[in-house]
């Protein structure tokens, strides 16, 4: 009865006390036939979906170096699987979304039937966590588009919380597990805080400031030309000032708007009445409009005085117009004829004498 021997020929000889038998006779072992493994068992069933877990496969008909494994629809080639003997085999797990999938083994004899099921884990909830936002103040009406960058954003399952109104998970965008954006309901103007919730928990506050409070006011702007009490003869005079870089200032007397200007960023304005001012005394102030739409308060009022004489000349030989009124002139012109008259009538009366 042949001994157990690896598959291949072999030599066959005879030996007695007269000697060994030659030559030798051939003896061929035949491989064995493949035989469809089976499964009996999975230690552990279940693990993280992150994978990476090793689990060991019992059963039988497991062959080192043609043993392959399939779970989830992910085969592990055989060079990953390590057969410690026909009954047991490990391997390590690959991710996979949650919930149970089929583990199967497969050599030349086949593919193990039935599936043993394996259950990929739920990743435990991670309380997120926020790092900044981008940009921090808006408008008070609203419609800002905020970035916030942080950790343990769900997409799907995360929400935003602004001045104590709720951003539903619907309306939020995960982009990655570290940045989420949102857009910002209407609030009254001033400071609040904002806060990410996932199933994880819910993370500390971040500030966020809505912009047209008086907390956030920019100071007023100062006009330092024309100076306060200052005489000009100029209907247009050059109007300039101080103010915050980038602002618009606006200018105006008794709410009308006599000009407006971009202080530039030097932190200076300049600009000059749209249409001639009258002659006599005016009041101006300014106001001036952040970038962010915060609108300061007046600056100090400027007073100052327009003196507008002009002149009209009737040619190389022409008088001046002094300013008098029409009606002085017509008076002076009857008394300059009432004496002319007299004194006619005086001349006469000598001569008669």
């Amino acid at each position: 009865t042949t001994p157990a021997h690896d598959p291949g020929p072999v030599d066959v000889t005879v030996t007695t006390a007269g000697g060994t038998s030659t030559p030798a006779l051939t003896y061929t072992y035949d491989p064995a036939a493949a035989v469809k493994p089976t499964t009996s068992g999975l230690d552990p069933d279940h693990g993280p979906q992150a994978g990476g877990t090793s689990v060991t496969v019992t059963g039988t008909g497991f062959v080192p170096g043609s043993t392959s494994v399939t779970i989830g629809g992910n085969t592990i080639p055989a060079g990953e699987v390590t057969v410690t003997d026909p009954t047991s085999l490990t391997f390590t797990t690959p991710a996979h979304d949650p919930g149970p999938v089929d583990v199967t083994v497969t050599t030349a004899g086949g593919t193990s039937t039935p599936a043993l099921s394996y259950t990929y884990d739920p990743a435990a909830a991670v309380k997120p966590t926020t790092s900044g936002l981008d940009p921090d103040h808006g408008p008070a009406a609203g419609g800002q588009t905020v970035t916030v960058t942080g950790t343990g954003f769900v997409p799907g399952s995360t929400t935003v919380t602004i001045g104590g109104k709720t951003i539903p998970a619907a309306e939020v965008t995960v982009t990655s597990p570290t940045t989420l954006t949102f857009t910002t309901p209407a609030h009254n103007p001033g400071g609040v805080t904002v806060t990410v919730t996932t199933p994880g928990g819910t993370s500390s506050p971040l500030p966020y400031t809505y912009d047209g409070g008086s907390s956030n006011k920019p100071a007023p702007p100062v006009i330092t030309d024309p100076t306060d009490g200052s005489t000009t003869t100029d209907p247009t005079p050059p109007i300039s000032g101080t103010g915050t870089s980038g602002s618009t200032v606006t200018v105006t007397e008794g709410g009308t708007i006599v000009c407006t200007a971009l202080v530039g960023s030097d932190g200076h304005w300049t600009c000059k009445p749209a249409s001639a001012l009258s002659s006599g005394e005016h009041t101006i102030v300014a106001t001036q409009k952040t970038k962010s739409g915060a609108v300061s308060g007046p600056s100090a009022p400027v007073h100052f005085t327009i003196n507008a004489t002009t002149t009209q000349s009737g040619g190389a030989t022409g008088l001046a117009f002094t300013g008098l009124a029409v009606t002085s002139l017509v008076t002076l012109g009857l008394v300059l004829a009432a004496a002319g008259a007299m004194l006619v009538t005086a001349g006469r009366r000598r001569r008669t004498s």
